[in-house]
């Protein structure tokens, strides 16, 4: 059955920068050593439909949908053979809200709260240059302030 008032979204290719056998425990019985060293590459399919007829613009829904995808993901594009010429930028431009930053630690065994995170004394890592004022980390820049 077919719904011609709701646009189908098609697979998307992701890739994370872990190779499959560290996160993988079996990864024996299903990859060989050379294929276990690769990163992993998976389809998401967590999209929602979207409904032709949404006041939401379809951009405001890539971006909402996109916001799904786990923060260790980046994209490579419909086909994970042949990544979208902006694969690379786009492994290197993954940043972090500040929830998702209190997430990423908390998930990690560090609960901080939003208003310890915002204090002028506060743990927080310096935000990014791009978006100072509504700020925006890097895992990579977390990571020292997690450990600490």
């Amino acid at each position: 059955m077919t719904y011609p008032h709701l646009a189908e979204p098609t697979d998307i290719w992701s890739e994370t920068d872990t190779p499959i056998k560290d996160h993988m425990p079996d990864w024996r019985h299903w990859f060989t050593e050379e294929e276990a060293s690769k990163p992993d590459r998976r389809p998401w399919r967590g999209w929602s439909r979207f409904p032709a007829t949404s006041p939401m613009t379809a951009v405001e829904w890539l971006e909402r949908e996109a916001r799904k995808i786990p923060n260790e993901w980046h994209i490579l594009g419909a086909y994970p053979d042949s990544p979208v010429p902006s694969v690379d930028a786009g492994a290197t431009d993954r940043y972090l809200t500040r929830d998702q930053v209190l997430d990423y630690m908390r998930e990690r065994g560090r609960d901080i709260s939003i208003s310890t995170w915002s204090s002028p004394r506060s743990f927080s890592a310096p935000s990014v240059p791009k978006l100072p004022l509504t700020g925006a980390w890097t895992a990579a820049g977390v990571a020292p302030v997690h450990a600490g």
